[in-house]
């Protein structure tokens, strides 16, 4: 066999397991997708924090896109949504936006209007603390349904 043909083997082989070891590197997130919802009561401009997920021991979360509807808003009603982390010893506040009309026509007399925002985001979360939702309206009119989905991963922390 020619010596620069071992050579071009050996060397595919070995560059092989070097690409195959990086690959299983990467192994070590998890992908996650998780939803909860929240209820802004009747009378009231704000729901309490609701937790949504609690983040696994020996795993840190990284959101990357959330997704809210707000279900039975009043016409000229406006829901600020926020989701709570934490990071280290700090809590923090990732402001959403304000949830926007979803301009349909009505199909039938039982539909109600909704709205909906959504965020490509990158949001981090440590081992065994929760994801906190909470929810705001300019109106005390109605009982106000919000439902949030996440996608992300979980990855180990070392």
């Amino acid at each position: 066999m020619n010596w620069k043909v071992l050579l071009t083997v050996l060397f595919f082989c070995l560059a092989s397991t070097a690409t195959y070891g990086k690959a299983s590197q990467s192994n070590q997130i998890e992908p996650v997708n998780f939803s909860n919802y929240l209820t802004v009561c009747d009378g009231c401009l704000q729901s309490g924090l609701t937790y949504a997920y609690t983040v696994p021991a020996g795993k840190r979360l990284v959101i990357e896109y959330i997704s809210v509807e707000v279900d039975n808003i009043a016409v000229g009603d406006s829901v600020d949504v926020s989701v709570y982390t934490t990071v280290g010893t700090e809590g923090v506040r990732h402001y959403l936006g304000v949830a926007e009309p979803i301009v349909r026509s009505k199909i039938d007399n039982f539909s109600n209007p909704y709205r909906s925002v959504s965020r490509q985001v990158k949001i981090y979360a440590d081992p065994e603390t929760p994801v906190s939702l909470h929810a705001n309206r300019l109106s005390r009119v109605g009982e106000t349904l919000v439902r949030f989905s996440f996608s992300g991963y979980l990855e180990k922390t070392k």
